[in-house]
């Protein structure tokens, strides 16, 4: 067979075993594990070395890496730093970071189990240490930690898998890093380096966890065997932004950076995007043509004065209900759905429109320069609803099921819904702002209500992870638990973090305000994923969104069900809505404030 990579010694040493048994059960593992497949790939590439080895034995088995090309400008080009990566495969672990990384820092070292260390080709890249180190009388993971801590002090780059061992279920239906060592992390921590977070994405065969469960020694033999199952594969590597020197500072016992340090590498894999499906594979019915333009131009000009709340330069807002604006309404309900579709939500219908628009009123924001709806929202005022429909006659009645100690709240309310600006006028902050204004404009002559109610969404288009960590946040820091109680979500949204745990990730966020943990969500994410813009909004005027309910209706979108309490509204919020309007003070009473004091709205 020529040069052999795996020997019965090899095998006989990685088993503990010896003598006639140990030949005899070596002779059968180099068979049945499919180690004489992996010696004769070895023999035709191994006269190459260093990372001509790696791209030749990866070209050997078929095998490419998936990258996102921008995540290599995080790999630092001086100075010392730590790879840290989940170890999903085994020796394809090893040999795709070293291909990928020595490449922008040829001086890499990995922190390896003794089998990769036996690749004769790879030893310049490897620091040995023995996976089973755990066991007593078997120590030479300490000289391998001893020369990893030199290697950083030479100011060179250093490759650590922290579990030690290859990904399994350990007893679970998850197949995942068992938790990483704290002796990994402890060099880790009073290294003084900054940390590269990588994610392998991938998995062993189901024989290889079965083999763990009859005893770790099969697993561990059969690893090399496990390359042959990978021909032909792409595996996804991410590479996230690098963790600095002070952020790891901060942790005070290794357990906590260890849980960090592994859910920072494994929240990677909501960063793999899969084929995304195109608009018109879920659109098909395309929207609604718009109707005479004159004629709705004149619509608008014919409102009466009862229904103009404001005007702000060239933006015009109006309440008004349905049977005064039939041309509107076709206008309102093809922009809701363009607006909708654009972030991957819609009702992937012609017009979204419905019959609580009959019902409920209109806030439009109208654009007087350009003759456009700027963007809208529905109203429904709860006490009269309430009365007349009954609770059944709310639109968030669709989407939860209210206790009836909760009716009280409701009767205080105004249901706001499908909010939208116009994509048009997405880009420019000004319509928004004139539309959180328009809200509290539509409260000033109803002191009856105290409340505003609603949907905000988080759409499909975002990874159930980030969906996951975003209503995690919500709920651990501008939520009611006393209101979440009184209702229950028709589709239950429930939370996927992968293999990460949200105790840590937003532990060590720190995300005592909504900008910090708006950047925390782009940090992760590498710069595609943040705070939805009206989450934000309403969490800036002191908004609690209090539960969740998935929407099949509207392609699948996590609705929150918006509470705020206008007595709650702060102080400055409201001014900076209301500066240059001539009626602030009678603004202000009406939220419990006044020109001098805070009042209520703190």
């Amino acid at each position: 067979m020529g040069v052999k990579l795996i020997t019965k010694a090899n095998l006989k040493k990685a088993m503990n075993v010896h003598g006639l048994a140990g030949n005899i059960l070596a002779s059968l593992a180099l068979s049945i594990l499919g180690l004489n497949r992996i010696n004769k790939r070895y023999a035709r590439v191994h006269s190459y070395t260093g990372r001509e080895f790696t791209s030749r034995l990866l070209k050997e088995f078929n095998i490419k890496y998936d990258i996102v090309q921008k995540e290599l400008d995080y790999i630092p080009q001086e100075g010392p730093f730590i790879i840290v990566s989940n170890h999903p495969t085994g020796a394809a672990d090893g040999i795709l970071l070293i291909n990928l990384f020595s490449a922008a820092r040829p001086d890499i070292k990995f922190l390896a189990n003794f089998l990769l260390s036996y690749i004769p080709n790879l030893k310049e890249y490897f620091l040995p240490v023995n996976p089973f180190s755990d066991r007593p009388g078997l120590a030479p993971s300490f000289s391998g930690l001893r020369l990893s801590a030199e290697t950083l002090k030479n100011g060179g780059c250093l490759g650590l898998f922290p579990a030690g061992e290859v990904s399994t279920t350990y007893g679970s239906s998850i197949i995942q890093d068992k938790e990483w060592r704290p002796s990994v992390i402890k060099l880790i921590k009073n290294a003084g380096v900054p940390v590269l977070p990588v994610y392998i994405h991938g998995s062993n065969s189901k024989f290889f966890h079965w083999l763990g469960k009859i005893h770790p020694m099969l697993r561990t033999a059969r690893l090399p065997g496990e390359l042959s199952n990978k021909y032909g594969k792409t595996i996804s590597v991410r590479i996230g932004k690098p963790i600095t020197v002070n952020e790891i500072s901060d942790f005070k016992d290794l357990k906590t950076l260890g849980g960090y340090l592994r859910s920072r590498t494994y929240a990677l894999e909501a960063n793999i995007h899969h084929a995304k499906i195109h608009p018109e594979e879920i659109y098909s019915v395309p929207i609604a043509l718009p109707k005479n333009r004159k004629a709705l131009v004149k619509e608008v000009n014919s409102l009466s004065k009862d229904k103009h709340l404001f005007t702000t330069g060239h933006f015009s807002c109006y309440l008004a209900d349905w049977k005064s604006i039939p041309l509107l309404m076709h206008e309102l309900g093809r922009k809701r759905e363009e607006a909708f579709r654009a972030v991957g939500e819609g009702t992937k219908t012609a017009l979204d429109t419905d019959a609580y628009d009959e019902y409920y009123k209109h806030l439009i924001l109208w654009d007087k320069q350009k003759n456009k709806v700027v963007g809208a929202y529905r109203l429904g005022y709860g006490k009269e609803i309430l009365d007349k429909r009954g609770v059944k006659g709310l639109y968030t009645r669709s989407l939860f099921d209210y206790e009836p100690e909760f009716h009280h709240v409701l009767k205080q309310s105004i249901e706001l819904g499908r909010s939208f600006v116009s994509v048009e006028y997405q880009k420019e902050a000004l319509p928004l702002m004139l539309l959180i204004k328009g809200l509290l404009y539509s409260v000033l002559n109803v002191p009856d209500v105290k409340y505003l109610i609603g949907p905000v969404s988080i759409s499909a288009w975002y990874p159930k992870f980030y969906q996951s960590l975003i209503i995690e946040y919500l709920r651990n820091n501008h939520s009611v638990e006393k209101m979440e109680k009184m209702m229950k979500p028709r589709n239950p949204f429930f939370t996927d973090f992968h293999r990460s745990n949200p105790k840590y990730l937003l532990g060590a966020a720190k995300a005592d305000s909504i900008e910090k943990f708006d950047r925390y969500m782009l940090k992760l994410s590498d710069g595609e994923y943040r705070l939805p813009t009206l989450v934000k909004k309403y969490l800036k005027i002191n908004a609690r969104i209090v539960n969740f309910n998935v929407d099949p209706d509207f392609n699948y979108c996590v609705d929150g069900l918006v509470v705020m309490d206008l007595n709650k509204v702060p102080k400055q919020e409201i001014l900076l809505l209301t500066k240059d309007e001539k009626n602030v003070d009678a603004i202000l009473r009406r939220f419990g404030l006044t020109e001098e004091g805070q009042g209520t709205g703190s």
